[in-house]
């Protein structure tokens, strides 16, 4: 009995079915795109089962050798017997528009499953058992489950991927250009990389007060503002007023604790202020401060922000902040939350930066030692999945002397050099260089070396 308040395309399933019977070749135009459980009725995912089972053992697919491989499988009978599939067959005239039609099958699908999905969350929130947040939580996990099981990958012939990488090749042998990826403004950054890759989940990481926060958003503007590429930066962190102190603090190079209390007094301030003001508000920068955000709403917002803005780069400040999926420990929520964040920039194709907690092993690594020791991928905190999901993991580390609070307060003050130390890149040298940390200004600026660490293949 077929229930007529779920959505289903019945004629269209035995078409399909029936064109697979008569046309072979037709197989594998949608074996890509739809699985047996895609067919409404049960007789149907039978009879689909069957013809992939033929045809990946390399046998022929006709009327004759399905029916008789239904029938060992005392199948036959239930799918409606030799006339049911003859039926099929006999009422197909051509294999050309199966692909759509497959498409029809497998968006009637997903529709049935949002169904059952939204029954389940309504019985859920019926129950009353579970917390509002704990059920926004599950639900949002049960949605994304039907886009991450519906999602298939399509299969193409080597040579078109190849093709369009030669004229990937030829458009940049054109631009003689050495960065492939989006520019972040330091030379050497932009040297060691060519540039933030579409695609790639880039982890800048460091210890509390470390510039984190500082660095992420001078790329996010720099790409902004001087590359006019649109960019989102979520900040779980901090509330936006603070966010944007610390951008005009930086473009105006007026000392953020000046801004705050509002010492402004020349008019070569106030000008750079207001230049500094235009400049933000006429960038194609978008900030989110949402606190508490989940990695489900942060992938749903990416997701708007693309669609409506087509932004070129995700921000995130910083990565163990992100509410992750219910989990057993915190190691197994971290892991989700980095898978996703990788996911999203492959969605996308857009290169996702996620600044990161380093652990204290670092600090404990020193020992007794008079300067901190530099950190190593196993310091990232929480969960060793971030260094495997990650194109891209840089640290920060400032090689600093172990000091009595007056003194790092009056390190505040200074310009500290700061070590960039890529410990991971995926497609790429690793190695490290230097920045000069301006933190009173909150910004980073290229130095010059003396002596260029070579870089290590």
């Amino acid at each position: 009995m077929v229930n007529e308040t779920l959505p289903q395309a019945i004629d269209v399933e035995r078409s399909v079915l029936g064109s697979l019977i008569v046309d072979m070749e037709a197989i594998g135009r949608v074996e890509g795109i739809l699985s047996s459980d895609d067919f409404y009725l049960q007789s149907h995912k039978a009879i689909y089962e069957t013809i992939l089972s033929l045809y990946g053992q390399g046998k022929p697919v006709d009327l004759l050798l399905v029916t008789e491989e239904l029938k060992n499988k005392k199948m036959l009978d239930k799918v409606g017997g030799a006339a049911y599939i003859s039926s099929l067959a006999e009422n197909v005239y051509s294999s050309a528009n199966i692909t759509k039609y497959a498409e029809i099958i497998y968006e009637k699908s997903v529709l049935r499953e949002i169904i059952k999905t939204s029954n389940t969350i309504i019985e859920k929130a019926a129950e009353g058992v579970k917390s509002v947040e704990e059920l926004l939580d599950e639900a949002e996990s049960l949605i994304l489950g039907i886009r991450q099981r519906k999602k298939m990958g399509q299969i193409e012939h080597l040579k078109r991927y190849a093709e369009d990488v030669f004229r990937i090749i030829q458009e940049r042998a054109e631009r003689k250009s050495v960065l492939t990826g989006l520019a972040t403004d330091f030379t050497r950054f932009d040297s060691m990389t060519a540039g933030f890759q579409k695609g790639d989940f880039i982890v800048i990481a460091g210890r509390p007060s470390s510039g984190k926060t500082a660095i992420g958003l001078n790329i996010a503007m720099n790409m902004a503002i001087k590359h006019k590429i649109p960019v989102v930066f979520f900040s779980l962190e901090m509330h936006w007023e603070a966010i944007v102190f610390r951008m005009l603090s930086s473009l105006s190079g007026i000392a953020s604790g000046s801004l705050r209390r509002g010492f402004v007094s020349t008019e070569d301030e106030w000008y750079e202020l207001g230049t500094a003001v235009s400049e933000l508000s006429e960038a194609p920068i978008y900030l989110d401060s949402t606190p508490s955000l989940t990695i489900y709403e942060l992938r749903a917002k990416a997701r708007r922000m693309k669609k409506q803005y087509n932004i070129g780069a995700v921000f995130v400040d910083y990565l163990q902040l992100i509410k992750g999926p219910k989990t057993e420990n915190r190691q197994q929520e971290v892991a989700a939350i980095s898978r996703a964040l990788k996911s999203i920039s492959l969605e996308l194709h857009i290169p996702v930066v996620a600044l990161a907690q380093l652990s204290r092993a670092s600090e404990v690594r020193g020992g007794r030692a008079e300067v901190e020791a530099p950190p190593k991928l196993s310091d990232l905190r929480d969960s060793g999945q971030i260094e495997q999901d990650a194109d891209v993991v840089a640290f920060l580390y400032r090689k600093r002397k172990r000091k009595n609070e007056e003194e790092l307060r009056e390190d505040d003050k200074k310009e500290i050099p700061v070590e960039v130390i890529i410990a991971k890149q995926r497609n790429g040298p690793v190695g490290s260089f230097k920045l000069m940390f301006q933190r009173d200004r909150l910004r980073f600026v290229n130095i010059k070396e003396d002596r260029t660490e070579d870089d290590r293949n």
